[in-house]
């Protein structure tokens, strides 16, 4: 149970670093449609660019707390398992 513990902590902290992304690419977002109505130039591209590599990190981060909190989960289960097995006996 403490290794769980320990994975589900680390799961946590993986799910807050994929929030921040979704911060920083929701405001990037709103900063993006803020330089189209003021300027069409060359930087727009840049930012988009920018907003393309914070997309990617944040995919990654993504699946990585999908799969770390589904080896809690299943973890947990076979913990639960044992526990019914044993209680059987």
């Amino acid at each position: 149970m403490r290794g769980a513990a320990k994975d589900y902590l680390e799961a946590i902290k993986l799910s807050v670093k994929v929030a921040a992304h979704g911060i920083t690419f929701a405001a990037d977002a709103a900063s993006l449609c803020e330089r189209l109505s003021w300027h069409s130039g060359t930087d727009i591209q840049l930012f988009i660019d920018e907003m393309r590599k914070v997309a990617c990190l944040a995919h990654d981060d993504v699946k990585n707390t999908i799969e770390a909190f589904s080896a809690v989960r299943r973890t947990l289960l076979q913990v639960c398992k044992r526990n019914d097995v044993s209680r059987v006996r």
